[in-house]
């Protein structure tokens, strides 16, 4: 997992038809984006893209997985940083806005993301579900440590950090960074132990 790119999605042709994907949906529109769209956007014939996938939902659980990786990558690293749990929170987050974490947080500036109705369910749900085990092991790990308190157990309270996330993400554009960084600052502080009394 460490190229960003998943295991099947290694083969270079493969790699230019999701790029293609990318744009085409950008353009087009899940509706309008056809096998033909992406073919012509991909510079091949629409045989041709048949050859490496079975049809436009095969193009779009690619693209679904492919993002969910580079969010999970990216969500890791942000957690791993140093600082205050606030710091590495506010990161966490941004990490995952830039990433175009997962399906329903494409936000409008992310161009080259499909649209959160493009990506089946399923692969919607498991990419959900692995930020969430990031989220929550990371909690765990801090809070075994001392450097948090969990009023929740770790997986609930994972849920309802991406849940925020998710209603942060149908903010305007401007509003969305504040946002991030004020729902880091109010969890960050909430979450870290009081200084014993001297």
């Amino acid at each position: 997992m460490t190229s960003g790119i998943p295991a099947g999605e290694r083969d270079p042709k493969r790699r230019v038809i999701l790029a293609a994907a990318r744009t085409a949906l950008a353009r087009h529109g899940v509706r309008r984006c056809s096998m033909e769209v992406i073919a012509r956007q991909a510079g091949m014939s629409r045989p041709a893209l048949y050859l490496h996938f079975a049809n436009r939902e095969a193009i779009l659980r690619a693209l679904g997985l492919e993002q969910t990786e580079r969010a999970e990558q990216a969500l890791r690293a942000a957690l791993q940083g140093k600082g205050r749990v606030e710091d590495r929170l506010a990161a966490a987050f941004a990490a995952l806005r830039d990433a175009g974490a997962e399906p329903g947080w494409a936000l409008p500036q992310d161009a080259d993301l499909p649209d959160r109705h493009g990506v089946p369910p399923d692969v919607a749900q498991e990419g959900q579900a692995r930020l969430c085990a990031v989220l929550a092991d990371w909690l765990r790990t801090e809070a075994v440590a001392g450097r948090l308190r969990l009023a929740l157990p770790p997986d609930h309270a994972a849920e309802v950090m991406l849940a925020a996330l998710r209603g942060i993400a149908t903010l305007p554009p401007p509003e969305v960074n504040r946002a991030l960084r004020s729902l880091a600052q109010m969890l960050g502080r909430g979450l870290t132990p009081l200084d014993p009394a001297p």
